[in-house]
């Protein structure tokens, strides 16, 4: 009798796990799937510098600033990050040429680069300048990357499409995705699901580099 007892008490364990198991696996399988879906609907930016030194980092952030003003005008009345990159390619060669501008009036001459690509981007929170934060999940998204000289120092990055990295931030930023897109880039980036989720796109990342 007391081993019935045992076993079915055990059994209730194993029941309730399997419940707390087959929820996790519910919301996370959700949480995934959204977070595939916003990453069709943003443009990022990206800025790779030429190395870590002070004056190389400096360099790069001087590029940001003159790309980031002259992209603001153009994307005022964007309202897909398609036609934000189908804006941006044509205006490409003029960006190009005043990042290198910037590169030659700060007494260097490296190799400016770039172009649209779509790579992976770890988890990372933004502020609007109405102090409302913005958390994007891990994952592949299309991307302008800019790539100066080396391109071996640390980046930068931020989002074309929706605006928030533009000094005229766009006002629509929440009318770009659906109620529960919304719901997850409004979560605080301490979500469980954030760092699962973006240790789940790094071990793909690992698989996919992977010489087999």
């Amino acid at each position: 009798m007391k081993k019935f007892a045992l076993w079915e008490r055990k059994r209730g364990i194993r029941a309730i796990a399997l419940a707390f198991f087959l929820l996790f696996c519910g919301q996370f399988l959700s949480f995934g799937v959204r977070s595939e879906n916003l990453s069709e609907k943003v443009l990022r930016f990206h800025i790779l510098a030429n190395s870590d030194t002070k004056e190389d980092q400096a360099i790069k952030l001087q590029v940001r600033d003159r790309i980031l003003q002259e992209a603001a005008g153009l994307l005022d009345s964007v309202d897909s990050p398609l036609q934000a990159e189908e804006i941006l390619r044509e205006k490409l060669p003029s960006l190009l040429q005043s990042a290198r501008e910037t590169v030659q009036n700060c007494g260097k001459e490296q190799e400016i680069s770039g172009g649209f690509c779509t790579e992976y981007f770890p988890t990372r929170t933004y502020t609007d300048r109405e102090g409302k934060t913005y958390t994007l999940p891990a994952g592949t998204y299309r991307s302008l990357t800019i790539r100066i000289g080396e391109a071996e120092g640390h980046n930068w990055w931020c989002v074309m499409f929706p605006s928030l990295c533009l000094p005229a931030v766009s006002e629509n930023v929440e009318s770009s995705f659906t109620q529960e897109e919304n719901d997850l880039i409004q979560t605080d980036e301490t979500d469980y699901r954030f760092r699962v989720w973006e240790w789940t796109q790094q071990a793909i990342q690992w698989v996919q580099e992977w010489q087999w």
